[in-house]
């Protein structure tokens, strides 16, 4: 018998949520756990195919729904805290009102009293040079000071970042700074784990800040990979910030000034640090070794 709360709160769509749902529904009492979904038109994509998909599968018996909402308040959004246990609220990082979000999520489940709130941040937010990590850490500061019991998880980018799909296509890997600076990484799949991990046990995560990094590894040597395991020969093809900045308006990827200047700043700190944190958390909590990117594309290209 699983020990994963009755109602679970998520606060946005993505790849991160249906993964997750996907994990907490195959358990095997996995259906009477209750699990809403937040979805806002202005913080996230429109409902793609796999979001159609994936919600009408589950609700029979009737373990998920989609909330749509308007506005981080108002009856709707009140109304989406009734009964829950735990929320998990993965912040939008390119968003504007990030910070006002999190803060407006951050005080309804003070005032719903759930016993646990899952942050999922984002690594190394003390490196405020990036101006999405100021608001990050203010994020992470309102939920230390609101008294909630909660874990704040910091995750490495993730693997599915990279469009293995297109990456196949097009031979190439587009980067806006140095191929051969090392950055930090993390399996989707381990991240879930993580979280499905202190959904069934809370109380032994409160209070805690996990940084979570599956492997550190250069651009350079994830094109080398792809190409030994998948016989299509990939390279890196570096571009100044401006030049990838315009291949991502071009593709639809940038829609406003705001996402420009996020990026911006992201791509010249990248090509002068990089993103690198340290692997030993994950293990310990996983009590395995992490996914590296061989053993990810070797799940992921078979």
């Amino acid at each position: 018998m699983s020990n994963i709360p009755k109602v679970i709160l998520i606060t946005s769509t993505g790849s991160l949520c249906w993964s997750l749902v996907h994990n907490l529904i195959s358990l095997p009492d996995g259906s009477s756990t209750s699990i809403r979904v937040l979805h806002h038109p202005g913080t996230a994509k429109a409902l793609t195919v796999r979001d159609e998909e994936v919600v009408p599968q589950f609700q029979s018996p009737p373990s998920i729904s989609l909330v749509p909402i308007e506005s981080y308040s108002g009856a709707t959004f009140n109304a989406a805290f009734r009964d829950v246990s735990v929320v998990i609220h993965e912040s939008p990082s390119a968003y504007p009102l990030e910070e006002d979000i999190g803060r407006a999520i951050i005080d309804k489940s003070k005032a719903a009293r759930v016993s646990h709130f899952i942050l999922c941040s984002t690594l190394h937010p003390m490196r405020v040079k990036i101006g999405a990590n100021q608001r990050k850490i203010r994020i992470e500061e309102y939920l230390v000071e609101s008294r909630i019991p909660y874990t704040i998880l910091q995750p490495a980018l993730s693997m599915q970042s990279i469009d293995l799909k297109k990456v196949l296509e097009t031979g190439r890997i587009p980067l806006g700074f140095a191929s051969s600076i090392p950055h930090g990484f993390l399996d989707q799949s381990d991240l879930v784990s993580i979280i499905r991990i202190i959904l069934e046990n809370p109380q032994l995560h409160d209070l805690a800040q996990y940084e979570l990094v599956g492997q550190n590894i250069s651009y350079d040597a994830i094109a080398a990979l792809i190409s030994g395991l998948s016989g299509r020969q990939v390279t890196c093809q570096t571009m100044t910030v401006n030049d990838y900045i315009a291949e991502m308006k071009s593709t639809g990827k940038l829609t406003s000034d705001f996402e420009e200047n996020y990026i911006s700043e992201l791509l010249v700190y990248c090509n002068r640090w990089g993103l690198t944190g340290c692997s030993n958390v994950l293990r310990w909590i996983m009590g395995r070794e992490p996914a590296t990117w061989e053993t990810y594309l070797q799940r992921e290209l078979q």
